[in-house]
């Protein structure tokens, strides 16, 4: 079946042969043409990736045996740079010959045979030479880590052939993981199953299958953590107008220091803590009042393995929308301007202490912001609640969401929207609507 099914495809009304195929074929007979349809799915992609790397074959002849002889050729360079020639009777066999070229030009290409824990230490180096060139932090790295080692590494499946699994597997696999529904929430299963996802795209980058059956795996029939949404609950979990206010007043009252004033400052920017410790003098205009934020701070293992900061001169999106130029108000203006007093003839304007070269460190930032909303009375969130407080009360004051957006230097309109707490409040209906419905 696999056979006539690898020759069904090849034909040029496949669609159509298909669908007379399916309409009486048994269970066994359905899961063999799927089987091979994926079959012929991966050989298209190897092939796509072949052609990528050699150029396409050509037909030309040769005399042989006193006979004139059609085969297969291509001419390319070897990672030496030098000419090399290959040819073969068929267009087929030469695309497999050339396939077992590539796996030996490149010793961390995935095989036939590799599994999906193979996949996934691939999958975890080439994360780590993001952090080396600075497109990622080493937080990020070693987060993928930790998901796989919390929800997979154990696991039985891991160990498969990453091109004998299937979506339906992955389905069944992550029900077992998430078990009773006691265990995990969605929200944290959902960055697994992210993971999950990038490893098989691994995978499909290297040609031995046809489609990431993660990313097609679906989790409707997981249980998780049942999590509360209420409005109590959901107003717990950023700072309030009346927060922020008290906060901010109890701030003014202090000893003015970096910590101080830095996070006075950041409770008006909406802005990530990594931007804030990020600004410089240089991003400042006094005159204007006017504040770029296009660069942020992230923490990534250098040579001896401990975590240093290192200015990416980008921000977390990495791409030109993320960066956004805002107006301070004159609260904030005079904020800077008593920073300036302290780190003036340093380079960032939350330098560290001393001689530091950077920034304050952002575990010390979080530090200090919570013992300041415990003696000031007010519930502790991180720092970035106050991201999420911005960005709710300017959607509560009526501002475009285009603006929100671009004030939040976010890249899609969904993610702003994510940060808009005002939505998940339940708002009742007049008696004189209900009367009309």
């Amino acid at each position: 079946m696999n056979k006539a099914m690898e020759n069904l495809l090849s034909t040029e009304n496949a669609n159509t042969a298909l669908q007379l195929c399916t309409a009486n074929a048994t269970m066994e007979e359905l899961e063999e043409m799927s089987a091979a349809i994926d079959a012929a799915k991966m050989k298209k992609e190897r092939e796509r990736i072949v052609i990528k790397r050699f150029g396409e074959p050509y037909l030309t002849t040769k005399k042989q045996n006193g006979k004139l002889c059609e085969y297969y050729r291509v001419d390319y360079r070897n990672e030496f740079g030098q000419r090399v020639q290959k040819s073969a009777k068929s267009r087929s066999e030469l695309l497999e010959k050339l396939w077992t070229i590539m796996e030996e030009e490149n010793p961390n290409q995935l095989k036939a045979t590799s599994t999906i824990r193979d996949a996934y230490e691939k999958h975890r180096k080439k994360r780590n030479e993001l952090v080396e060139a600075g497109a990622i932090s080493s937080q990020t790295a070693e987060y993928d880590v930790y998901n796989w080692n919390r929800f997979f590494s154990g696991r039985a499946f891991v160990d498969l052939p990453i091109q004998k699994t299937s979506t339906y597997l992955l389905e069944q696999e992550f029900r077992k993981i998430c078990g009773d529904g006691t265990k995990y929430t969605k929200k944290a299963f959902d960055k697994a199953k992210s993971l999950m996802s990038g490893i098989y795209q691994e995978a499909l980058s290297d040609g031995i299958i046809s489609i990431n059956y993660a990313a097609n795996a679906s989790t409707d029939l997981c249980k998780f953590i049942v999590e509360d949404h209420s409005e109590e609950a959901e107003q717990d979990k950023y700072y309030t107008q009346e927060e922020v206010q008290k906060l901010r007043a109890y701030l003014r009252s202090l000893p003015k220091n970096t910590y101080t004033l830095g996070i006075l400052l950041h409770t008006y920017l909406v802005s990530r803590v990594g931007e804030t410790r990020a600004l410089t003098w240089d991003d400042y205009n006094p005159e204007t009042g006017e504040m770029k934020i296009w660069h942020e701070i992230i923490q990534k293992k250098n040579g001896d393995k401990k975590r240093a900061d290192f200015d990416k001169h980008c921000t977390k999106s990495g791409k030109s929308q993320g960066r956004r130029t805002i107006a301070l108000p004159k609260e904030a203006m005079e904020v800077v301007e008593e920073l300036r007093k302290i780190n003036g003839h340093k380079k960032y304007i939350l330098n560290g202490r001393g001689d530091a070269k950077f920034s304050i460190p952002p575990n010390k930032f979080n530090e200090h912001l919570r013992e300041y909303c415990e003696d000031c009375g007010i519930t502790y969130h991180s720092s970035h609640k106050f991201r999420f407080y911005g960005i709710t009360r300017m959607y509560e004051l009526g501002i475009s969401e285009d603006s929100i957006q671009y004030t939040a230097g976010h890249t899609t309109l969904e993610m702003t929207r994510h940060y808009d707490k005002s939505r998940s409040k339940n708002k009742m209906v007049c008696r004189e609507v209900m009367a009309a419905i």
